[in-house]
């Protein structure tokens, strides 16, 4: 079977929504499980599994590490991005994440709770006890930390910084907090990709009947 050009556009289009559903799939079964973790009761055992989750952060250390995104087409990078990662709680938690986001209002929000309690953790004349005062509201979903090789001695140095100031290595959770919203945006990605997807495997499966009949009738 020959794939004339725009048979290979129809394959790749195919090919890379099939994909980009799949990508997609893993949020939008969160987003229709229901089931919203509580950050602000929640023990190192709620927070192994993906799923969504909200509530309000009162503790932030960081950020401890910032990594580098690119976005490349044809193989030129066309934007970077950087994507901030800090260590968060909650009063009187007994859960410790990380917790990584994009937007610049939460960004600044975190940033200056992180130098409150950072001048409170370090400066001896501030009278303990006396807290910084938080509940930054949030609602994001649990996910895998970074791979990137960079990532995990840096990480590690910070839970011994926080064990240091009195913090519990057995709490801190082996999953990460990616905050942002799942809503109509990524449903709409979700459908739309696989809607396609599913027409084009169509498609392509009808071609593919009508050459095995037109080879067979060539053969007599």
């Amino acid at each position: 079977m020959k794939l004339n050009g725009f048979f290979k556009l129809h394959l790749i289009l195919t090919i890379g929504c099939f994909l980009l559903a799949c990508v997609a799939f893993t949020d939008v079964r969160m987003y229709f499980s229901g089931k919203t973790i509580d950050f602000n009761t929640a023990e190192v055992a709620d927070l192994t599994d993906k799923a969504l989750i909200e509530g309000d952060i009162d503790f932030v250390y960081g950020p401890f590490a910032t990594l580098e995104t690119s976005e490349k087409r044809f193989g030129v990078t066309t934007s970077t991005s950087e994507t901030p990662y800090y260590i968060v709680t909650y009063t009187g938690g007994k859960a410790y994440a990380v917790f990584s986001t994009t937007d610049e209002e939460m960004i600044s929000k975190l940033n200056a709770l992180a130098d409150e309690w950072y001048e409170y953790l370090t400066n001896d004349d501030i009278e303990k006890g006396d807290f910084p005062e938080g509940d930054i509201p949030f609602k994001g979903k649990l996910w895998d930390q970074p791979s990137h090789k960079d990532y995990k001695p840096i990480y590690d140095d910070t839970i011994e910084d926080l064990v240091y100031v009195g913090a519990d290595e057995t709490e801190f959770a082996p999953l990460m907090i990616v905050e942002g919203e799942i809503g109509k945006e990524q449903l709409a990605v979700f459908f739309i990709s696989a809607a396609i997807a599913l027409i084009g495997i169509i498609l392509f499966v009808i071609r593919f009947v009508k050459w095995l009949k037109n080879r067979k009738i060539s053969e007599y």
